[in-house]
């Protein structure tokens, strides 16, 4: 017997670490409770039938009673802590991310590279566990092996650790005419191109989560904010070299060059759906945390 509950558990290793969390589910109805809200033996039975001891009513309004005359209500069933399978890059970054802070390491490009490495030999292992406990015709889950091909490639790297080719640093930036922003915006702090009631809590955040980001990555971010529902940015004409500036200076780190965030880089939903919905995911989990 222990060997059977062995394999299993090592079947299904692989399962239970490409899952995330799932919302609740309220099931109406689900059970029987006594007039003091506990559960009860209620032998009831369809009131067409109409057992002794069983109202014959179908309206939600009438008594129900069980068999030995008892009094019953119907109560409903919140279901939690359930999980699904990761979809999509958004519950990739969840799964690394819960994975990065299990072993409580600091989110540097330095760590990232090694860990993700090991990481990579751990999916590996979990993958030759799986094919080793199943077979073809037995147990084999042909998804959730291409599930854990994907998230190796999500992996490898991840958009953060991502640097500038070769050709992309070796390409002379092109000659840009830039409006010259008005004074006052000059002066105004990045906090306060946020368009969110605490403002300066989300700047602290963003800051704090986007450590590494420079170029590319600085305008996903900008994008990121700018099309989220509701809007938590909004760069109007003239205003781009002074966000530029703003952000440059509260973040105090190269984040790139202006002609690299807003030039070089042309933004494409299609083509960068994948580090779009990335970056996407910190700044939902940074939302989320404000709102705590």
């Amino acid at each position: 017997m222990k060997d059977v509950i062995k394999l299993i558990r090592e079947r299904n290793e692989l399962t239970d670490f490409l899952s995330v969390p799932a919302p609740d589910v309220l099931h109406k109805n689900a059970f029987w409770h006594d007039e003091n809200d506990l559960p009860i033996d209620c032998n009831i039975y369809h009131p067409k039938y109409g057992f002794p001891g069983f109202e014959t009513s179908t309206s939600d309004e009438k008594d129900f009673t069980n068999k030995d005359g008892k009094k019953v209500k119907k109560v409903d069933w919140l279901q939690t802590h359930l999980k699904r399978l990761a979809e999509n890059e958004q519950d990739f970054e969840t799964i690394y991310q819960r994975e990065l802070a299990s072993k409580k390491l600091s989110d540097t490009p330095e760590i990232r590279t090694v860990f993700s490495k090991k990481l990579i030999n751990h999916i590996q292992e979990l993958i030759e566990l799986h094919e080793k406990n199943s077979n073809y015709k037995d147990g084999i889950d042909i998804k959730v092996l291409a599930l854990a091909n994907r998230f190796i490639d999500y992996i490898k790297p991840l958009p953060s650790q991502q640097t500038e080719t070769k050709s992309e640093q070796e390409q002379p930036e092109p000659f840009v005419i830039d409006v010259k922003p008005l004074p006052d915006q000059l002066s105004k702090p990045f906090s306060e191109y946020l368009l969110h009631e605490k403002r300066e809590r989300l700047a602290d955040k963003i800051k704090a989560e986007f450590k590494t980001e420079k170029g590319k990555g600085i305008r996903l971010l900008i994008e990121a904010l700018q099309l989220n529902e509701p809007q938590l940015l909004n760069i109007e004409n003239r205003q781009r070299t002074a966000v530029f500036e703003a952000m440059k200076t509260y973040f105090d780190r190269d984040i790139g060059t202006y002609n690299s965030v807003f030039t070089s880089y042309k933004f494409d939903m299609t083509n960068n759906k994948p580090d779009f919905e990335a970056i996407k995911g910190k700044v939902d989990f940074i939302l989320t945390s404000i709102d705590k």
